[in-house]
């Protein structure tokens, strides 16, 4: 019979944490790819048109990423995640039970 003591609570409630994080996301990835495969508007945004973390909105842009977007504006992925997140609203607004 093993003693409970904080420590060991804590421990488990991480690896609990974590567990429930890695299945969150993997359900959260699978109905984006469903999303995406139907069609639904801003599931299946290219990742170029996605700013990285590191980049500014404005950051002077290369010749290949001009070419890959013509009128040269990118996202943030939290403007992407709202985006998404609108849509669902109005997916559940017309079609919700």
């Amino acid at each position: 019979m093993s003693l409970q003591t904080p420590e060991r609570e804590q421990a488990e409630l991480s690896q609990y944490d974590a567990k429930v994080y890695r299945a969150c996301k993997a359900m959260t990835e699978a109905q984006s790819s469903s999303l995406k495969v139907l069609g639904v508007p801003f599931f299946g945004t290219k990742p170029h048109l996605i700013l990285h973390e590191s980049e500014e909105p404005s950051a002077n842009t290369s010749n290949e990423q001009k070419a890959s977007n013509p009128g040269g504006q990118k996202i943030s992925k939290a403007q992407l995640l709202d985006l998404q997140r609108k849509m669902l609203n109005h997916l559940m607004e017309l079609y919700g039970d």
